[in-house]
């Protein structure tokens, strides 16, 4: 993945995290009483504003999520004994072309895996600020679409976690010329092959 794609990925993750904070503080009275007239004033700022805020907040989420759900990936869909990074580090050691076709096409979720955090806190946030003016049809419509949303960010989350984990290690097996995990993956440690090199 490119810095530019990681960047865009950030700041899609980061909007995310700002829609749910903004609907958070507008439950505030302190906030309800800002004009739309003095956010439009202020609109080219605000805009250049939320471009950093959204970025930094994206790299937060981003970080958080990903330790959220590690413990999640090594019992249900990466499980086995030698981690990802050291999978990566050999591959980029021996064959960097090779890591750059596995990240390019089959990077890791993080959109997706920010999603399945952001998408219960903007619902729940969006029906305590407008429960109020909505019937209980429409929230009720509201609450079912978020969940809908969420089962396929979860879904495709899992599915994209597991095509690149899936890719990862047949690359990785594919260049040490092993099949299984089993006894230290049949790979000399990287340290002792680059030393004896």
């Amino acid at each position: 993945m490119t810095t530019t794609a990681l960047a865009v990925e950030l700041i899609i993750i980061g909007y995310q995290t700002l829609l749910w904070l903004v609907l958070a503080l507008s439950l505030s009275p302190s906030f309800a009483g800002l004009q739309l007239a003095t956010v439009r004033e202020w609109k080219e700022l605000l805009l250049v504003g939320s471009l950093v805020a959204a970025y930094t907040s994206g790299a937060i989420v981003n970080g958080l999520t990903s330790k959220l759900m590690e413990s999640y990936e090594k019992k249900r869909v990466f499980k086995r004994t030698r981690p990802p990074s050291e999978m990566r580090a050999a591959i980029l050691i021996h064959q960097p072309e090779a890591l750059k076709q596995v990240m390019t096409y089959f990077d890791v979720p993080r959109v997706l895996r920010s999603t399945i955090f952001n998408i219960p806190l903007i619902a729940v946030f969006a029906v305590a600020r407008f429960w109020r003016v909505l019937s209980c049809y429409e929230v009720l419509i509201l609450v079912v679409g978020f969940v809908f949303v969420l089962y396929g960010a979860v879904r495709a989350w899992y599915e994209t976690d597991e095509n690149y984990y899936t890719h990862l290690c047949q690359t990785y097996d594919a260049l040490k010329g092993t099949k299984s995990d089993s006894a230290n993956d049949g790979v000399q440690p990287i340290a002792e092959k680059i030393g004896s090199g």
